[in-house]
């Protein structure tokens, strides 16, 4: 969890374990681990998985007209980690009014 507030911005990992080919100069079959990361948005008990980008986030938490102006004066796209945990800090303490 990135954020703290009534829509959390999450950060799924999940490992995987890929097993190769058998390796005749190795004598066994190699493995590697592949860890893949995906986000997500949690907004009132209900955790859903979303790009980076306007397009995937803000259909999610339906921002208010004053969120649209903050995300155009801050030159926000929402298009990486700290973008998104911004915007979404800005937002949690509108809702809190």
């Amino acid at each position: 969890m990135f954020n703290e507030g009534a829509i959390k911005f999450l950060e799924l990992k999940k490992a995987i374990i890929e097993e190769k080919e058998y390796n005749p100069l190795v004598g066994a079959k190699e493995h590697a681990f592949i860890l893949k990361e995906s986000y997500a948005v949690a907004n009132n008990n209900d955790v859903i998985k979303v790009k980076l980008s306007q397009s995937s986030i803000l259909p999610i938490i339906k921002p208010s007209s004053e969120a649209y102006q903050w995300l155009k004066q801050n030159n926000n796209k929402l298009k990486s980690v700290n973008e998104v945990i911004s915007f979404l800090n800005y937002y949690n303490t509108i809702l809190k009014k």
